[in-house]
């Protein structure tokens, strides 16, 4: 029984390895396509593209 616990527990561990892989490589995706809106929306406005700049209201 302790045997396949341990190897039950290690299957999870890689399964849980995975999944965190998979999402941080989404995560990578969608920052990359957020930062080309970003860059898109300023070259299309002419206001400078930054990581995330605080909003500031126009004169």
């Amino acid at each position: 029984m302790l045997a396949e616990a341990r190897m039950k527990a290690e299957r999870v561990e890689r399964e849980t390895e995975r999944v965190l892989r998979e999402h941080e490589e989404g995560r990578e995706e969608i920052h990359a396509h957020m930062e080309h809106i970003r860059s898109s929306l300023a070259a299309l406005t002419g206001r400078v593209a930054g990581p995330e700049q605080p909003e500031q209201p126009e004169e």
